[in-house]
């Protein structure tokens, strides 16, 4: 930015309350200048040129050329300085082969997307024979050709999908479907010129969250728990195979420091998605480099996930017990192990989930929490969300891809594993999604809820509450695909096709993943809803990757243009200001 000008341009803008008030405001029709789209040039537009100069993004975006006013091709501080002269009436001058400031912009000239205004509501009718929403979508399409064609699509996430053919550039139309649970709705807007061409000229896209009047139910255990897969002794017979190529690996430190009392020990997995391996690593006091100090037998299996279990604070000056998850067969098994001071494995105890219940496990999250909640632990609960598909009526369910609770327990001195419950199927996940689960603790969450990240069948990214009782219950409290803003009321919706997540603090957490070829980053915090029959909890985005234009480097604010906050000298601060700024 050219320092003189701008500063040319904000002493022009002090000027400008008195002209303003000597020559009037200019109105008319939608022309050159005017940058707020609001039908009238006027002081808001010089300030709407350098909001956008100065890279804060205020331009309206109804007139493409509405904020070149000196039509050189560049929107600059220069275009402020003749907004300025014309407001003033003194001495402006007019382009030659130019749309004049105050002139009538041709329709052609104007972009298709740039005078469209969508509006979408939704309406839920519970007391209907048959539940129904009803969701209105109103569009207004400034300076519109002669004719247009209007396409309006509904696809709501539980498959239903309807259209609307329109020629009127303003108007409203509604679409109804049944209830049948939490979901979304997905309005797409085309809006085109006549024949023969047709040519695309504006275009929307929104997605609206729906509310439901079936809240799940509470689901009622199977029972007193489930039966788990048995154990005969080590974790699974060891192959004499040798490893092919590694395909995936997971890492856990079980505790101790390089210099401190107990040496440290971490664990790592390797495995061919087929048979899969444990390695066990110190840490060198004085070089930091990590040496193997012992290696598990070959086991069969994949998808292979760490757990140390410890306190979720804890200064890990003692080793924890190991957990080594893994699916082998459509089952999913849990493993626990003793690491001794040499690096050996020690088996302690194995359960398994899956032909037991009818089901064939295809994914799994896994996360724990501490009995009691502090002082010394005498067990562990494991919570692993588990995708598996139902292969017999005793499966329970008839949910695709259903995404169901399943609890243990491990004896903190022993690593005996039991399992609890099994709640059976609650909601259908996507093709491919590999659920993630974090514990949440602190006074407003309590120590018994968990928050399961996983992609549901609509592609949307679902944030799922459940608390867990010390005898291993899930209970739900609240689903959101994907959740609310923390900066608005509005709905935040992701649709990711990997996600993972970790626990933030007492009661937020975070969450990672791949979407649309690009790396997301977003961190929440959990609200709290109604609490009629139990308290219901509601995801809220705090930031995201997107929310830095700088890519990490922060944003320089310069000095030079603010008044003195400190010294009371400057008239416009009252004893000091508050700059917003990102963080």
């Amino acid at each position: 930015m050219k320092v003189s000008a701008l500063l040319i341009a904000v002493s022009l803008l002090t000027c400008l309350i008195y002209f303003s008030l000597t020559s009037g405001e200019t109105s008319a029709e939608p022309r050159q200048g005017d940058v707020t789209c609001d039908q009238i040039v006027d002081a808001e537009d010089v300030i709407a040129v350098l909001a956008e100069v100065g890279s804060f993004e205020f331009l309206a975006n109804c007139l493409d050329l509405a904020g070149d006013v000196n039509c050189d091709g560049s929107i600059d501080e220069l275009d402020a300085l003749w907004l300025l002269a014309l407001l003033a009436d003194v001495s402006f001058e007019e382009v030659e082969d130019c749309v004049v400031v105050g002139d009538a912009l041709p329709v052609d000239e104007a972009p298709g997307e740039s005078g469209l205004f969508v509006d979408i509501a939704a309406r839920l009718d519970c007391n209907a024979v048959v539940p129904q929403h009803t969701v209105r979508v109103e569009w207004e399409y400034s300076n519109p050709p002669a004719v247009v064609a209007v396409i309006v699509d509904a696809v709501f996430s539980w498959g239903p999908a309807q259209s609307h053919n329109d020629s009127n550039p303003n108007a409203a139309t509604e679409f109804m479907v049944s209830d049948e649970g939490p979901g979304s709705v997905m309005i797409t807007l085309t809006i085109s010129g006549p024949p023969p061409d047709g040519l695309a000229l504006a275009g929307d896209q929104q997605i609206l969250q729906l509310d439901t009047c079936f809240p799940p139910p509470t689901p009622a255990p199977l029972g007193a728990g489930f039966v788990a897969l048995p154990t005969p002794g080590p974790p699974d017979p060891p192959l004499a195979v040798p490893p092919g190529d590694i395909q995936e690996t997971d890492v856990v430190h079980l505790g101790g420091s390089p210099n401190g009392p107990t040496r440290d020990i971490s664990v790592v997995s390797v495995g061919t998605g087929a048979s899969w391996t444990m390695f066990s690593y110190h840490t060198d006091p004085s070089s930091r480099e990590p040496s193997q100090i012992g290696q598990s037998a070959l086991f069969g299996g994949h998808s292979v996930k760490l757990l140390a279990l410890s306190p979720r604070l804890s200064p890990k000056l003692g080793v924890a017990l190991l957990v080594a998850a893994y699916i082998n067969d459509g089952n999913l098994w849990i493993s626990t192990w003793r690491v001794d001071e040499e690096g050996d494995f020690i088996s302690l105890g194995r359960r398994g989930f899956g032909e037991n219940a009818g089901v064939i496990v295809e994914k799994y999250g896994i996360a724990h929490r501490q009995l009691p909640a502090s002082g010394t632990p005498t067990s562990f609960q494991v919570v692993t969300p588990v995708i598996a598909d139902q292969v017999t009526p005793q499966g329970g369910g008839d949910l695709e891809d259903g995404i169901r609770m399943v609890t243990w327990s491990v004896n903190a001195a022993t690593g005996a594993v039991n399992g609890l419950h099994d709640v059976g199927p609650w909601d259908s996940a996507g093709a491919d999604a590999d659920p993630a689960i974090s514990h949440l603790s602190g006074e407003f969450v309590g120590e018994s809820l968990y928050v399961i990240n996983f992609i549901h069948e609509s592609d949307l990214l679902a944030n799922a509450y459940w608390s867990v009782s010390e005898a291993g219950l899930p209970t739900p409290h609240g689903v959101a695909y994907s959740g609310g803003d923390l900066q608005s009321d509005d709905a935040v919706t992701q649709t990711p096709s990997h996600v993972a997540s970790a626990p933030l603090g007492e009661s937020g957490f975070i969450t990672a993943g791949w979407d649309n070829g690009m790396d997301f980053l977003s961190t929440w915090e959990t609200a709290q809803g109604p609490c009629d029959a139990g308290c219901t909890f509601f995801p809220n985005e705090m930031s995201n990757q997107t929310l830095d234009d700088q890519g990490g480097a922060g944003v320089d604010v310069d000095s030079t243009y603010f008044p003195n906050l400190t010294d009371g000298s400057s008239s416009k601060v009252q004893g000091g200001a508050i700059q917003p700024v990102r963080a």
